[in-house]
């Protein structure tokens, strides 16, 4: 069982700092340890990386979003704009089999850009991932990996030992694996696609799922 430490930012970071053999920082906030400025400085993009990585339930969220006055300048009838809180769109409608076509513009730095949504239904019901900064949030299964991808992320910046570095991403992978195969069986199948993997742009590896 986890302890309450655990599920500060400070814990997540000092869980990731195990993984290295890093001794515990006492904030994220301590700027005489490198330790701890390199994990305030990559924590939440690796959080939010990780997010859109997969259709994760305990950060799952619904809303019917409002549209825009204006039609976008694209093929699709309605601009709807989500929540400040969508890290990523998963589906609009109640029914996976049938689902209405969209796609979500995406420009700019996504802490700063409303995110949207195009399409030709009228007030659809948009299920989408939320941004949720609390650990406290967070499944169990998401806060390890967490720990193994900020590992990675800080091992090689504060000079420990490189080759560590591969195992940690080995590890998250066969996590994100475990993740996928855990979110199509609740869900009778269905699976969500990512265009993109953390362990791909955040360490340059080509070929992870082989």
């Amino acid at each position: 069982m986890s302890s309450l430490v655990d599920l500060t930012e400070t814990g997540m970071a000092n869980g990731a700092l195990a993984h290295i053999g890093e001794p515990p920082i006492s904030s994220l906030d301590d700027t005489k340890r490198a330790a701890a400025r390199h994990c305030k400085r990559f924590f939440a993009e690796i959080r939010d990386e990780l997010l859109r990585e997969r259709d994760w339930e305990f950060a799952r969220n619904s809303c019917v979003p409002s549209a825009l006055p204006s039609p976008p300048n694209s093929a699709w009838s309605f601009r709807y704009v989500m929540p400040s809180d969508c890290i990523a769109v998963l589906s609009i409608g109640d029914d996976p089999d049938c689902e209405p076509a969209w796609e979500s513009p995406s420009t700019g730095d996504d802490t700063t850009v409303a995110k949207m949504l195009d399409t030709d239904e009228v007030a659809p019901l948009v299920w989408y991932t939320r941004r949720l900064t609390n650990p406290a949030q967070w499944d169990q299964l998401f806060a390890r990996l967490f720990k193994l991808a900020l590992a990675a992320k800080v091992n090689p910046l504060i000079g420990r030992d490189k080759s560590l570095t591969a195992g940690l991403v080995t590890m998250a992978k066969g996590g994100i694996d475990d993740a996928g195969k855990r979110d199509a069986q609740q869900k009778s199948g269905q699976t969500i696609s990512r265009s993109t993997s953390w362990v791909k742009a955040r360490f340059g590896v080509t070929s992870w799922r082989n």
